[in-house]
């Protein structure tokens, strides 16, 4: 049984034998209840139905994005690898004229799907490259995400250990096996790989809006309803769940909250 009072506690095995007592330790994270802020509404773009329903118990409203200038919501939340398809580029121009007028843009893993390396245009001052990586010499997919500035808004509730323990446990594919470079100046939120050289979490200026650019992989552990057995199937994650709520959070509050660096400091970071 584990304990109901939320906090850091280690879990202890123990093997008695007669050869005497073996014990092995790991830590073990009790999460409280999901922290929803009060509701609102946002715009969507081919979000999926596991990620409409959790928002919509959480309060969060999806309305789909149809380009109409009378839509209230103040983020635009666009699914996994959806900036790629079709839809997205029909509504291109709609898009860009949203986010100069103030909204936010929301991508979730843009890079889904991404076999080689393509270049997405948001509007002519934002476009993203994606790029697939070999990484036969250190296997494909980064574990631990590590944040920026702790006290961004959007780390409400999240401590830096919780970052490396996706899917329940320590080691829980989190980043995708790409490379994704914004060929524009942006703020960089969290980092992973080697070097922490891996953009996870980034944010671009777009007129009087924004772009942020989500890396972290929430499919698969959002909903309640998961069948599968396997051991390293995707489950409920506390971490995963409470991230996406402060994203959106934070995007439909922008221009209220602080951002992590100014953009001009980034520009020159990533410069160098």
């Amino acid at each position: 049984l584990f304990p109901q009072e939320p906090g850091r506690y280690t879990l202890q095995a123990e093997l008695h034998s007669e050869f005497g007592l073996e014990t092995s330790t790991k830590p073990v994270h009790v999460f409280p209840q999901l922290r929803v802020p009060a509701p609102f509404q946002v715009a969507t773009i081919g979000l999926s139905e596991e990620t409409r329903e959790f928002l919509a118990s959480c309060g969060i409203e999806c309305r789909p994005f149809t380009g109409e200038s009378n839509n209230k919501s103040r983020v635009l939340v666009v699914g996994e690898g959806q900036s790629r398809m079709k839809v997205f580029a029909s509504l291109r121009s709609a898009v860009s004229e949203f986010a100069r007028g103030g909204g936010s843009i929301v991508l979730l893993e843009p890079e889904f799907g991404v076999d080689d390396n393509e270049v997405l245009v948001i509007d002519d001052d934002v476009q993203i490259e994606m790029k697939r990586r070999e990484d036969r010499d250190k296997g494909g997919y980064d574990s631990y995400v590590f944040m920026e500035d702790p006290s961004h808004p959007i780390w409400e509730g999240i401590a830096q250990e919780h970052l490396f323990l996706f899917n329940g446990a320590l080691g829980g594919e989190i980043i995708s096996q790409h490379d994704v470079m914004l060929k524009s100046p942006h703020a960089v939120m969290a980092r992973c790989g080697l070097n922490l050289g891996v953009v996870a979490l980034a944010e671009a200026p777009l007129g009087s809006g924004r772009v942020l650019v989500s890396r972290l992989q929430t499919r698969g552990r959002l909903g309640s309803n998961r069948d599968s057995q396997s051991l390293f199937d995707r489950r409920i994650d506390p971490v995963a769940r409470q991230y996406l709520v402060n994203l959106l959070w934070y995007a439909s509050n922008g221009q209220n909250n602080k951002r992590t660096f100014s953009f001009d400091e980034i520009q020159d970071k990533s410069a160098s």
